[in-house]
């Protein structure tokens, strides 16, 4: 395979790996972004629909509290819950009561803010703010004991009960609405109840997402009934309702039983009215835009490929050309013509290849300008050898000359010459000497001291000295000459 083969195919094989790679990373890096846009969308849209949830309970709680805190209403309810309605002399009273509890009603009958507020007793006295309201041919006794969440409101005793969507049981009218009822508790028991009733479109409303987003909406009562559900079948509400009773969880990805595709969950809770909101989203609409982006990157990396290629192909031809020229070149190189520049401005006219010409001139000057460095150091080194060599020759004559002297002083009957002699022999054997570059303690002091004796001969009594040293630490390896005299 020649050069331009491998060329061209190694370019090709890396933009491949390139575009692949790079398809990769933004497929990847495009999934992550929107899961976490859902992520974030989800857990931003749960929150405001819990808020808006208590923004809308909120008023409607305190109708029931502001009607508690009247004496003459609470009053009023008390006296239908006590007194006998067959006894004659009770209508007046009661007739009373009924009027005190219609004018309380009155202020919301006209403001119409709400679908209706309806207080209402076991005996079966009804009263509504709707302007529909009508008590003709309805036994309110027995639909008042078909209410199937009177019974949680009697238990909470006092506190407020969010009652499923269900048909409206006051008046002709059957509009499906969603209520929240409060218990009037008389000393021991209870008096009567307040109910304040908004109509299913306001929840929908509140609870409304787009239909292509694929978002599941669940409400759960604090109570663990259905406030609200949007996109969830019946076989699998019992497994979403788990998850929502759970409590509060942040967008988390989660598999669905039956399905093939996990989904994407978070619940919010709200503390006022203990109502759990749960939002999940399929992860297969999530990545729906995805399927258009990869078609278009499919087409994107085939036609870059390709594009490529037929560049790569031209192009390294005509790349390669001042190469070949150039190996013809170098190898008409010879030992003899080594020196000489190889002219190239007749056959190339490309500066790439001249810059290549230059440098391998400059590599030839290189490679001669070491080989001078080389022999010069060789030089050097001789140079060097033979000075080493002289000045172990200086020494020996040196000490032959001790030698001498000492002789002479042995034969004049001169001690101290030998002894001086000796001192200045060892301390120059010892300093010249390069077997060894550490030394004992005991060699070290031996050295201080044949030169103390050197002066001590010269400074006679004028030079005192004592060497105190323990005896375990002779043997201590130091630096040579370290105790320089």
């Amino acid at each position: 395979m020649n050069f331009q083969s491998k060329m061209s195919l190694v370019y090709l094989l890396f933009i491949l790996i390139l575009v692949v790679t790079l398809g990769i990373i933004i497929y990847i890096s495009s999934v992550n972004m929107l899961e976490k846009n859902a992520r974030d969308n989800l857990g931003v849209l749960v929150d405001k629909m819990s808020l808006q949830l208590d923004n809308l309970i909120r008023p409607m709680d305190f109708i029931s509290l502001n009607l508690l805190s009247d004496g003459e209403f609470f009053s009023s309810i008390k006296t239908l819950a006590a007194m006998d309605k067959s006894k004659v002399e009770n209508h007046r009273f009661i007739n009373d009561a009924y009027m005190k509890i219609n004018s309380a009603l009155l202020n919301y009958t006209i403001g119409r803010d709400y679908y209706s507020v309806n207080v209402f007793n076991t005996s079966g006295d009804v009263f509504s703010s709707n302007i529909n309201f009508s008590k003709k041919n309805i036994n309110y006794s027995a639909v008042i004991e078909s209410i199937p969440w009177l019974e949680l409101v009697k238990q909470n005793k006092g506190r407020i009960i969010i009652s499923s969507p269900h048909q409206n049981p006051w008046g002709d009218r059957e509009d499906l609405v969603f209520s929240v009822t409060r218990t009037a508790r008389g000393t021991d028991l209870d008096v009567g109840y307040i109910q304040v009733q908004e109509p299913y479109e306001t929840l929908e409303k509140l609870f409304y997402v787009e239909e292509d987003s694929s978002i599941s909406v669940l409400a759960l009562t604090r109570e663990n009934n259905v406030l609200y559900n949007k996109g969830i079948e019946h076989e699998l509400l019992d497994f979403y309702c788990d998850l929502a009773k759970q409590g509060k969880r942040t967008p988390e990805s989660i598999s669905i039983p039956g399905s093939a595709s996990d989904q994407i969950v978070t619940v919010a809770v709200s503390n006022y009215t203990g109502v759990h909101i749960l939002l999940a989203q399929d992860k297969q609409a999530i990545m729906r835009p995805l399927s258009a982006i990869k078609i278009t990157s499919l087409i994107a990396s085939v036609s870059t490929v390709a594009l490529s290629y037929i560049y790569i192909l031209v192009f390294s031809r005509y790349l390669t050309k001042p190469l070949r020229i150039l190996k013809e070149e170098i190898e008409k190189t010879h030992f003899e013509n080594l020196p000489y520049e190889i002219d190239l401005s007749n056959s190339v006219n490309n500066d790439e290849i001249k810059a290549l010409n230059t440098a391998f001139i400059k590599l030839r000057e290189r490679l001669y300008d070491s080989m001078e460095k080389e022999i010069e150091s060789r030089n050097l080194y001789l140079q060097a050898s033979l000075e080493s060599l002289q000045a172990r020759i200086n020494p020996h004559f040196i000490y032959n000359i001790l030698n001498l002297l000492s002789n002479r002083g042995i034969m004049h009957g001169d001690t101290v010459i030998c002894d001086i002699c000796k001192s200045i022999a060892s301390m120059l054997r010892y300093s010249t000497s390069t077997k060894n570059l550490t030394a004992s303690l005991e060699d070290e002091l031996e050295h201080v001291e044949n030169y103390l004796s050197i002066m001590k001969t010269r400074f006679e009594h004028r030079l005192e000295y004592t060497i105190d040293i323990d005896q375990d630490l002779l043997s201590i390896k130091l630096p040579k000459i370290v105790l320089q005299p």
